[in-house]
């Protein structure tokens, strides 16, 4: 068990035991008599190795065996077996959502054992628990019931592993006293949780600004905008230009990449529709992140010119590249031919290309989506699987209702259809068969 300083349970058993074994599975029978008759000798034994088929038959429909197990449940809050209650605690509070009977009672009981001084270490110390489920609950706990002081318990949750302990820990930055908050403020602004760092950053700029001046610099390449507009404050007010540091940020290629990157979004930032050229140049970046960021900031900037922008960035080599230019593509609205969309599968460099044209068919005109379906079942046999699963998909989400096709794409579709006969397996080609007949009408 995790917490090595609690009482090891002096009344372990055998599991593998064939009576064990044997009363399980009578404790999980069809015949309410039987686990009533095994939850009685479960019960006697009073193992905590036995918590998880006590848990189970706590919300059992035949009311003397429910009893029981939670009669066998209580008999186990001892001192010694506290290791075995936290371990089964997601199961145990999970009894509140299952409305067969009440059983708050039960998960009260276990809650006010566990807040009992002599067990408290041990639901402190599961704070840092490797089970999240585990870890939540204790932090909620000691959080509810104030069994630590907001400083200690903070620097337990931003230690833990749990990255939604440490987000609702970022709630008590603002309420430590100042000389708690000062004494922890050179760990806090540096946490590599953004939520903690950030918010950490923004107190100690009320409370101690020249703090924050002598830092300045290095928070300019915060991920949080709030953040470097702070920074950016501070630097004009000691004479510097934060946009000048950024643009040479950009092209240092001794600084680290997410800071090149960050530079490039915070000129976009300070500069607005005037950053057009700065993003215009960072599209042919060399490094694959950065013109990611560029693509995905210049085409909602520069309207209809974002178009080509954006089928550029879908060519690229580089997967994510061609996922941001696909994604911003798609905001702005543009929509792809059939034949422009065989045309970029066959001409985009990215190893996702697939993924990328087929993301980009399904955002766009679901005639044409289903065009393109056919026309690669021809083509793009080694994608057979994928391709199908997409015309599944389709079928399913067909509404005669929507926009109806063209002439020229009933014509285009009939004819695909026509040439996947043997391809397509029988339950799609019914499918289409039905669609293609009622468009043809």
């Amino acid at each position: 068990m995790e917490n090595s300083n609690s009482q090891k349970a002096t009344n372990l058993i055998n599991l593998s035991d064939a009576r064990i074994q044997k009363l399980i599975r009578q404790a999980n029978s069809h015949s309410g008599y039987e686990r009533e008759a095994a939850l009685r000798e479960l019960k006697r034994i009073g193992s905590p190795q036995l918590l998880p088929t006590l848990i189970r038959r706590m919300n059992d429909w035949v009311k003397p065996v429910a009893a029981l197990a939670s009669d066998a449940l209580i008999s186990l809050l001892q001192s010694e077996n506290q290791a075995y209650i936290i371990e089964m605690l997601p199961e145990i509070l999970h009894l509140e959502k299952c409305d067969r009977r009440d059983h708050r009672p039960i998960t009260s009981a276990v809650i006010s054992y566990l807040l009992e001084m002599s067990q408290r270490d041990s639901l402190i110390s599961a704070i840092s628990h490797k089970n999240q489920r585990i870890s939540w609950i204790a932090f909620r706990l000691c959080k509810e019931h104030q069994l630590l002081p907001l400083k200690n318990l903070l620097l337990l949750a931003i230690a833990c592993a749990n990255i939604n302990v440490i987000r609702n820990a970022a709630d008590f930055i603002e309420k430590l006293e100042i000389a708690d908050f000062l004494a922890l403020a050179p760990l806090l602004i540096r946490h590599k949780c953004n939520a903690i760092a950030s918010r950490s950053i923004k107190q100690l700029n009320l409370i101690a600004p020249l703090e924050i001046a002598k830092v300045s610099m290095d928070l300019l390449f915060s991920p949080d905008h709030k953040v470097r507009a702070i920074a950016k404050d501070h630097i004009s007010a000691q004479a510097g230009d934060a946009l000048i540091i950024y643009r040479r940020s950009l092209i240092d290629t001794n600084m680290p990449l997410y800071k090149r990157r960050i530079a490039l979004i915070a000129i976009h930032e300070t500069c607005g529709e005037e950053s057009a050229p700065d993003l215009t140049e960072a599209t042919t970046h060399v490094e694959p992140s950065i013109r990611a960021v560029a693509i995905s900031r210049l085409v909602p900037m520069i309207g209809d010119s974002g178009r080509s922008v954006a089928l550029n960035g879908i060519r690229d080599e580089s997967p994510s590249v061609a996922r941001a230019a696909a994604l911003a593509f798609v905001k702005q609205g543009h929509q792809l031919s059939v034949e422009e969309l065989l045309q970029l599968e066959h001409t985009s460099r990215a190893t996702n290309r697939f993924e990328i044209v087929m993301f980009l068919a399904k955002k766009g005109n679901k005639w044409n989506h289903i065009q393109l379906l056919l026309e690669l079942i021809i083509k793009k046999p080694d994608q057979a699987v994928a391709i199908q699963q997409a015309t599944g998909q389709w079928i399913t989400n067909f509404n005669l209702r929507q926009t109806q096709p063209t002439k020229d794409q009933v014509k285009a579709i009939t004819g695909a259809h026509s040439r996947c006969e043997n391809i397509l397996n029988k339950q799609l080609w019914d499918g289409l068969k039905f669609i293609v007949k009622y468009i043809g009408l």
